[in-house]
C-alpha cells in the first residue's frame, strides 16, 4: 500500500497544503497517523476514491449546437 504525504497529495492535486488539510478535517479525504509524530499519510486507495468521488465531467457541445444570442 503506497502511502502519500499531504505535501505530495497537495503537488498531485494542484492545492494548497492548508486546503489538503481542511479536506481531511471535512473528512473528503481520508487520512491516518504514522510513527511517533503522527503525521498524517493519504493512503493510494482514499487518493483515488477522493478523485472519484470528486471528478468533473464536462459535455463538448459543438458549436453549430450552441444557442445564438440575438443582438437587439
Amino acid at each position: 500500500m503506497k502511502l502519500y504525504t499531504v505535501d505530495e497529495v497537495a503537488q498531485i492535486l494542484r492545492l494548497s497544503r492548508r486546503t489538503v488539510y481542511s479536506y481531511i478535517e471535512a473528512g473528503y479525504i481520508r487520512a491516518i497517523q504514522v510513527g511517533e509524530k503522527k503525521a498524517l499519510r493519504i493512503p493510494e486507495d482514499a487518493l483515488q476514491e477522493f478523485l472519484k468521488l470528486n471528478q468533473t465531467v464536462f459535455e463538448i457541445v459543438p458549436l453549430s449546437k450552441r444557442t445564438k444570442k440575438k443582438n437587439s
